[in-house]
């Protein structure tokens, strides 16, 4: 999702993102009694080009989930990832919230290493292999 600009009042703060016509992916696909190969392939391939993108700019989103993958229009090849609440930096050795995520989406290393040891970009890759199994 692109991000525009912001705006800061004395009680609020705006942000000023990129409009979403489509919605989110979760709705476009829970109306469909089965999902095509084809769309599947099409979802995943999207995801993953976003995930490897993210990733090579150093930044994992630890969030992964239906509900943070909006469409930008009605084509379910329009992708945008959404919510960067919990995402941080790969090289940051001492982020914020090092066991977060969605259960059920959050890959075991956040669980298990984030109270001692520090994890990496894969633990959105597991993320997207749940929502692979789910689609």
């Amino acid at each position: 999702m692109k991000f525009f600009e912001i705006h800061e009042t004395t009680h609020s703060v705006y942000l000023v993102l990129e409009y979403l016509p489509g919605g989110e992916l979760l709705r476009k696909i829970s109306r469909k009694k089965i999902i095509k190969d084809k769309y599947i392939r099409v979802i995943m391939k999207k995801i993953l080009r976003g995930l490897a993108y993210m990733h090579n700019l150093g930044i994992m989103h630890r969030d992964l989930k239906f509900e943070n993958l909006m469409l930008m229009n009605k084509k379910i090849s329009s992708i945008r990832f959404i919510d960067f609440g919990l995402a941080t930096f790969i090289d940051d050795e001492n982020y914020i919230h090092k066991r977060c995520g969605t259960p059920g989406f959050v890959a075991p290393e956040v669980i298990l290493k984030g109270k001692t040891q520090d994890y990496n970009e894969k633990c959105d890759v597991f993320s997207a292999g749940v929502i692979f199994y789910i689609l």
